[in-house]
């Protein structure tokens, strides 16, 4: 944990001394860095490696040809396994492709933050990302692409340009098909000033959560869940994530706190919060009911997330101490999350780089 953590004060202050200077090849070693850490650990390290990434490799050798490789893909994750088939063209090194994933994910996360530099605190944000998900998507594969593109998007959603996002959620959806659940944002949106806004979005999420084990049946045949695997969905559920549902309700907290002190201009940034962080907490319960739904919450949770530190950023008075309770909830997530074994990432190790630590 400690070797993480490190690794995170050594990454945030890169992007920020790229940040403070408004230098492109600064951002540049800032995007780099974290993406070799990345990229270049053994392929052991990430308890999903075996299936999403080193046997998804192998069978690159399988291939004869480009539409070899569509077939193999079942769902509509394209992307991901175009990145593993161009690579293992021009290297057959497994590295190659997991240093280019890792480039794309740090890309679009360092990008967003610079881009929104002047709205949020781009410190808060990047150690929220560290923690959160970071060394998680070791594991996850295609959705830590998919989430950190995802990321992305919000830039243009928080400036209501549509079709960029749009572009950007269906770039996301070829990496990770979970990534659909992006789209949820725009009737959100829409629904903004409707005067009946919280009794329709807060009830029906209390209807989908008390008739879960009826609509699992609808739900399932869905395009983001595989048919073949449909068995295997239902009763996969997973224990409770307590920190991820500490941090909701502490966003719910926030964005109550904002409609009752907040100034007027942050009603819409409540609205955003308090919706978001109720449709996480949905996924989250859901998830003790089908597994998958623990990482659905991931989507309206990054987007609880802007529009929390864009609110904490706009609150002068306040900022230092709404700064160090978000902090102490994300490092109190790794901490937990550290204890769990971090999806089989706990102990980093890379030949290439030297490094073992077990």
């Amino acid at each position: 944990m400690i070797f993480y953590l490190t690794l995170f004060i050594i990454f945030i202050a890169l992007y920020k001394w790229a940040e403070l200077r408004e230098s492109k090849w600064l951002l540049f070693f800032a995007i780099l860095v974290p993406s070799l850490f990345e990229g270049l650990r053994d392929d052991i390290v990430g308890q999903d490696m075996l299936g999403y990434g080193s046997q998804w490799f192998d069978y690159m050798d399988e291939t004869e040809c480009i539409w070899d490789m569509f077939s193999f893909a079942q769902t509509p994750e394209y992307a991901y396994h175009l990145i593993i088939y161009l690579s293992k063209l021009i290297l057959p090194d497994i590295h190659l492709y997991m240093t280019i994933c890792a480039l794309i994910k740090m890309s679009m996360v360092t990008l967003f933050a610079y881009r929104m530099r002047y709205q949020i605190s781009t410190v808060l944000f990047m150690f929220s990302y560290y923690c959160f998900f970071y060394v998680t998507s070791f594991s996850m594969m295609r959705q830590g692409v998919a989430v950190a593109i995802c990321i992305y998007s919000l830039y243009y959603f928080y400036n209501e340009n549509i079709l960029k996002f749009l572009i950007c959620v269906l770039v996301s959806y070829l990496f990770h098909n979970s990534a659909i659940l992006m789209l949820l944002l725009i009737p959100l949106y829409l629904m903004r000033n409707f005067k009946y806004k919280y009794a329709v979005i807060l009830g029906s999420i209390f209807l989908i959560i008390t008739s879960v084990e009826i609509l699992f049946e609808y739900v399932l045949l869905l395009p983001i869940f595989k048919s073949d695997m449909m068995d295997l969905y239902m009763d996969s559920g997973v224990p409770s994530a307590k920190t991820n549902i500490l941090i909701s309700l502490a966003f719910i907290a926030y964005a109550i706190y904002l409609r009752g002190f907040g100034e007027d201009d942050s009603n819409e940034k409540s609205y955003i919060i308090l919706v978001t962080s109720a449709m996480t907490l949905m996924f989250l319960v859901l998830s003790s009911y089908i597994e998958v739904a623990f990482r659905m919450s991931y989507y309206m949770f990054i987007t609880s997330v802007l529009f929390v530190l864009m609110a904490i950023y706009e609150n002068e008075r306040l900022r230092p101490s709404f700064f160090i309770v978000f902090l102490s909830l994300f490092a109190l997530h790794f901490y937990i999350e550290s204890k769990h074994g971090l999806y089989g990432a706990l102990d980093y190790s890379s030949d290439i780089l030297g490094i073992t630590f077990i």
